[in-house]
């Protein structure tokens, strides 16, 4: 599995990553008119991919002026992957490791958008676990 950023060659199946979880994610509209405002970067955004596709992506937000990232927005692995959370924390950690050897001095933040009544749906709190 390769970590890396995402290039334009990758773009259209980064698009295509599709979040089943009932929580708020970066759709594809959301991805485009962030990219276009500059919120979104090719190099703030990581995939973990092999031969058979994109199985994780890592879409980090920043200011249209900014050098560094300052939040994950979203965070997508694959229903098919095995060990989810394993490859979602190469991801992250491949990443990070990036931003810092680029002059990152703090790991960004992590939102979550969830509802107010989150807490009594079992299949919000399942997936924020």
């Amino acid at each position: 599995m390769k970590f890396t950023h995402l290039t334009e060659e990758h773009l259209p199946q980064a698009l295509a990553c599709t979040v089943t979880e009932p929580i708020r994610w970066v759709d594809p509209d959301r991805y485009r008119a962030d990219f276009d405002a500059g919120n979104y970067r090719l190099e703030h955004t990581w995939i973990a991919a092999d031969d058979d596709g994109i199985h994780a992506r890592a879409v980090w937000w920043t200011m249209p002026d900014g050098e560094h990232p300052l939040a994950l927005d979203c965070l997508w692995v694959g229903d098919d992957v095995e060990d989810r959370t394993g490859l979602a924390a190469g991801l992250l950690n491949a990443a990070h490791a990036e931003f810092r050897a680029r002059g990152c001095r703090q790991i960004p933040e992590y939102q979550f958008s969830l509802d107010p009544d989150w807490r009594e749906r079992a299949d919000v709190v399942a997936a924020v676990e």
